[in-house]
């Protein structure tokens, strides 16, 4: 009797056997059990190393294997730069190679370069990689003051060639101070003066160059024709003679700009009041004066104001007739 009873279980027991085994099976395989490094210490360790799989790099990751430029994306100011959506807008629309001049300025630099508006960075951005090069040099100091620049006066100085902008670099931040003040045409017309012109520009001070960005732009014009050495004697005049000097037209200036070195280092020893009467000449009689030389300009300079003011009536004929006589 117990014999069969336990027959009769046997099957039943065998099925849930059976039973037991393809459910542990199915979770084997359907459910892994996750291993130790992912759950041992955690609090809901699964979950987390889930997570941490699903915030790996994949394929389409970049990574930074330069090390100079992790630190650069790392630094303060790159970090404020980037928190301007309007900087980072501008600076996305630049190429690689002015990226690479932007990337060599130093925190000072950076931190000035991003106070600028959206109109400034959008002219900036045109600067080829050597113009930038060269602006990254200019001190904290110098790019405070380029930064007031609008844009009209940006977008003037940007046609500055390479040779033009080292040279513009050593400007100081009173020089560029002033020169700011100077309208788009005005530095337009900078702008064509060659490095030899600029650089004995640049020895002007600051006086020198506030008179001097009164001249309109037919007298810078004329100006700009003058050589190295004209302008290296010019640059001696103070602001006073300066003063009197651009009210000189056009035609006279063209005359004035005929003379040479001596002529001129002869004539910058004149007073206001003499380049004053000077002025009243028409082309004409500029045009014969240019043809003394440097004893005659010397020995003329010591007539009083009111001798100039009467020689100034003496007609073209009279002035050639006068400069063939010795003394």
């Amino acid at each position: 009797m117990n014999r069969q009873s336990n027959n009769s279980r046997r099957p039943m027991l065998y099925g849930a056997l059976t039973l037991a085994l393809v459910i542990v099976i199915y979770f084997a395989f359907m459910y892994p059990w996750p291993e130790s490094t992912e759950v041992v210490g955690t609090i809901g360790g699964v979950q987390k190393a889930d997570k941490y799989r699903a915030e790996q790099i994949s394929e389409a990751d970049v990574q930074l294997t330069d090390e100079e430029i992790q630190n650069l994306l790392q630094s303060d100011a790159i970090q404020k730069l980037l928190a301007n959506e309007q900087a980072v807008d501008a600076l996305r629309a630049m190429d690689a190679q002015q990226i690479d001049a932007l990337r060599t300025m130093d925190a000072r630099q950076l931190d000035v370069f991003r106070t600028m508006d959206n109109r400034q960075l959008k002219a900036l951005r045109t600067l080829e990689a050597r113009q930038l090069d060269i602006f990254r040099t200019l001190d904290a100091r110098q790019i405070d003051v380029l930064r007031n620049l609008d844009t009209r006066q940006i977008d003037a100085l940007r046609t500055l060639d390479a040779k033009q902008l080292d040279v513009f670099r050593n400007l100081d931040a009173k020089e560029i101070d002033a020169l700011r003040t100077m309208d788009a045409k005005q530095l337009a017309t900078f702008r064509t003066m060659d490095a030899r012109q600029i650089d004995a520009f640049k020895n002007l001070d600051a006086r020198q160059i506030d008179a001097l960005k009164a001249l309109d732009m037919r007298q810078i014009d004329v100006l700009r024709t003058l050589d190295a050495r004209q302008i290296d004697v010019f640059r001696n005049l103070d602001a006073r003679q300066i003063d009197v000097l651009r009210t000189l037209d056009a035609l006279q200036l063209d005359a004035f700009r005929t003379l040479d070195s001596r002529q001129i280092d002869a004539l910058r020893n004149l007073d206001a009041r003499e380049i004053d009467a000077l002025r009243m000449l028409d082309a004409r009689e500029l045009d014969a004066f240019r043809s003394l030389d440097a004893k005659q300009i010397d020995a003329f300079r010591s007539l009083s104001a009111r001798q100039l003011i009467a020689l100034r009536t003496v007609d073209a004929r009279q002035i050639d007739a006068m400069r063939n006589q010795a003394y």
